[in-house]
């Protein structure tokens, strides 16, 4: 009898600790998902794990290519853009996604991961992709170098809602004082984001410094 009453306090023990993971998992479940519901990612394929797909290098003159390779050391899966810069006679490559919509009134952030072969300076925007080609939160200065590391910056739609919006990742120009915009080299670009809200770190909660972020060998290794 008493063997009995013990292994039955123990199964109803037993359901009790089941019953309390539930609720444990299916509330860190929801927080989860309440989390990407709040980063909802804008972009296609946005660590081009399907290869190519979305993306586009408009390159004005010179010679430039972009394939999607596999990297040991991708920051977001296997896969990561590769912008081979081979002459840019000092003129635009632009690396590109289009379609999206910008809605009046709400606060974007971009982000994206990136490392040069060679340092560079390059621009960043979101613009209306067909003449008067407007801006929407100016364009957007950066100095890569051969680290990954995260980008970004924010910023607010004052125009009309706008469906026929693209990001432009600018790697080389035609400036004056500029001896970093137009330089020919490799760059890899993984994990590119646009989402509503301010800038969010998944990975490590860092506060910019500038519009740079933290690099992500630093953050990695943290984990």
């Amino acid at each position: 009898m008493g063997g009995t009453k013990f292994f039955g306090i123990g199964i109803a023990w037993a359901a009790c600790v089941l019953a309390l993971l539930l609720v444990v998992e299916t509330f860190f479940t929801s927080v989860a998902w309440a989390g990407d519901k709040k980063q909802e990612n804008l972009f296609q394929n946005p660590s081009f794990e399907l290869g190519e797909a979305n993306w586009f290098l408009w390159v004005e003159a010179g010679v430039a290519t972009f394939e999607v390779v596999e990297d040991k050391n991708a920051p977001d899966g296997k896969k990561v853009a590769e912008i081979n810069i081979v002459n840019p006679a000092d003129q635009r490559v632009e690396f590109d996604q289009f379609n999206l919509t910008i809605e009046k009134g709400k606060t974007y952030t971009c982000s994206f991961l990136m490392r040069s072969e060679k340092s560079r300076n390059i621009i960043s925007y979101i613009n209306h992709r067909e003449p008067p080609w407007t801006v929407y939160g100016g364009k957007i200065w950066f100095e890569i170098d051969n680290e990954w590391k995260e980008y970004y910056y924010t910023f607010t739609m004052g125009s009309d809602t706008d469906p026929n919006s693209g990001l432009v990742l600018q790697l080389t120009a035609r400036w004056e004082k500029c001896p970093l915009c137009s330089i020919n080299g490799y760059v890899w670009v993984d994990n590119v984001k646009l989402y509503v809200g301010k800038y969010i770190s998944l990975r490590q909660a860092v506060k910019p410094q500038g519009k740079l972020a933290t690099s992500w060998g630093t953050i990695k290794g943290s984990l």
